[in-house]
């Protein structure tokens, strides 16, 4: 077809050649006479007309001349594919080669095979019992909670020296002083927490939360609460037990911390586990885009028995304010900073009155196209803790009338700079101020460099030195080298909270 559509395009290109050459004869002819005398109107309009069919033959005769290249490219195509399709009709017709003797020395070692082993049992019963039933325990798995388990390990050292009663230094054993969860004295290494969290969906509508750790030889039950993700109004609702949202760490579980111990602040004023995890009602309200480009406040009501902080019964409940705002500077950085307070009672009977006011900022820079590999985190926050406590001994017998509780107030706070190196590697360097509630006038400030090695998503050592300026004349300065490797198994590995 194609070699009959090639003939009829030649012979109609050679026409219109000759026509073409015809014309321009004929033109050749006008035009001279044209030049010998002088046309007239009719003449020069019909001479024009001319003109004007001979271009548009000339376009014709190039565009013919296109086509037939194309026609001629095609053919050419058309014949290689016609030699391919023979020589694989070649092949094809020849006879297939006779199987060497190791090739029938196979073939006859599969038949024997086959002969010889058993026919497949039949379907049976029990079979298709045994397929529903197995069915139904993948099924009835999907509904058990999500797992996860941490573990923490902790080497501590301390150096710290003191003056004796002759007036010389000497080495003191390590001690737990600003120190969560450390080891006892002549304890180098010792297993700081075994944490087990449990998360389900018990419905589109609430999720559930249990964490339960192992420490000191006994369980202790962190957190276990029941939250509405979903509700409308941008609110979130959480009722149980689990740590408050004071400042930006103390939500965190202990193991989520950026540095082997919690700031110094924290373990001063917060209690002795230097997080208050407390039962009651929390409220969260997602903000509008009013100022920044997120927001949070949440609301607590708790009615518990955690260190420092307790409520006297429904009539008078321990509550928790909190407001956090973000903002998105750039692509790669964004500033987040807020506020928190906490109310409740220190003593039941005596019924003694405890406030935490506390206000952080947090400036994080991760560009999109490193994100693994280059980041800085800054944060600082800062406490003021005021405790209504009785006069001392002291004072009471300087006092004329008998005096009421006073309010002791003292402040504190931390800078924390983090650095990602690269994917694995991390450095960190925390400055701690505090001021001791227990003794007055006493001030412990110090540094404390950090670094954190990823080995994988599963597991992170960590390595920790802190000077420390006690404030106390017998013992001034304190030398603290911590070790921390922490593994974690299940779906939420690592999770903060």
């Amino acid at each position: 077809m194609s070699l009959h559509l090639y003939r009829n395009l030649t012979e109609w290109v050679s026409r219109l050649r000759g026509l073409l050459g015809a014309l321009a004869v004929v033109v050749w002819l006008t035009s001279g006479l044209a030049w010998a005398q002088a046309p007239s109107a009719s003449e020069a309009t019909e001479l024009e007309r001319l003109r004007q069919q001979v271009q548009t033959l000339q376009a014709r005769v190039q565009a013919m001349e296109a086509l037939l290249r194309q026609v001629e490219a095609l053919t050419a195509q058309v014949q290689a594919l016609q030699q391919v399709t023979d020589q694989i009709r070649q092949v094809l017709q020849q006879p297939t080669p006779t199987p060497t003797a190791p090739d029938q020395e196979l073939e006859r070692l599969k038949r024997e095979i086959q002969q010889s082993a058993p026919p497949p049992p039949p379907a049976t019963v029990e079979a298709a019992a045994s397929g529903v039933s197995s069915s139904r325990a993948m099924n009835l798995s999907l509904l058990n909670p999500e797992i996860t388990i941490t573990g923490e390990v902790l080497g501590r050292y301390t150096d710290s020296a003191h003056e004796t009663n002759h007036g010389h230094q000497e080495a003191e054993p390590a001690h737990a002083d600003h120190a969560h969860k450390t080891p006892e004295s002549g304890q180098i290494f010792v297993l700081r927490e075994l944490e087990f969290g449990f998360i389900s969906m018990l419905d589109p509508y609430s999720r559930m939360k249990v964490f339960a750790s192992w420490e000191d030889g006994s369980i202790h039950l962190e957190e276990a609460y029941v939250e509405w993700l979903t509700l409308p109004g941008r609110l979130r609702l959480s009722i149980g037990r689990q740590f408050m949202q004071v400042g930006m760490l103390n939500r965190w579980h202990l193991h989520a911390f950026p540095q082997i111990d919690p700031p110094w602040a924290m373990q001063e004023y917060l209690g002795e586990e230097a997080q208050i995890a407390q039962t009651g009602l929390y409220v969260a309200w997602l903000l509008p885009k009013l100022w920044s480009s997120a927001g949070e406040v949440v609301v607590s009501l708790v009615v518990g028995d955690a260190d420092g902080f307790r409520g006297n019964s429904l009539t008078r409940p321990a509550w928790l304010a909190y407001i956090n705002n973000y903002y998105d500077l750039s692509k790669s950085t964004f500033l987040e900073f807020g506020a928190s307070t906490l109310w409740g009672l220190a003593e039941r009977e005596p019924r003694l009155r405890h406030q935490i006011w506390n206000a952080f900022a947090r400036l994080s820079w991760t560009p999109p196209e490193q994100a693994k590999y280059r980041g800085l985190d800054v944060w600082a926050e800062v406490f003021w803790n005021r405790l209504e406590t009785f006069l001392t001994t002291a004072e009471l017998e300087a006092a004329i009338l008998p005096a009421p509780p006073v309010w002791r107030s003292r402040w504190g706070g931390f800078v924390f700079a983090e650095y990602r190196l690269d994917r694995r590697w991390l450095v960190g360097l925390r400055a701690d101020y505090v001021q001791r509630m227990d003794e007055a006038d006493t001030h412990v400030w110090g540094l404390s460099p950090v670094l954190t090695f990823w080995q994988s998503e599963w597991v992170r050592l960590r390595l920790q030195y802190s000077y420390v300026r006690t404030g106390r004349p017998d013992r001034p300065t304190e030398h603290r080298w911590m070790f921390l490797l922490t593994w974690a198994a299940g779906p939420h590995k690592h999770e903060n909270y």
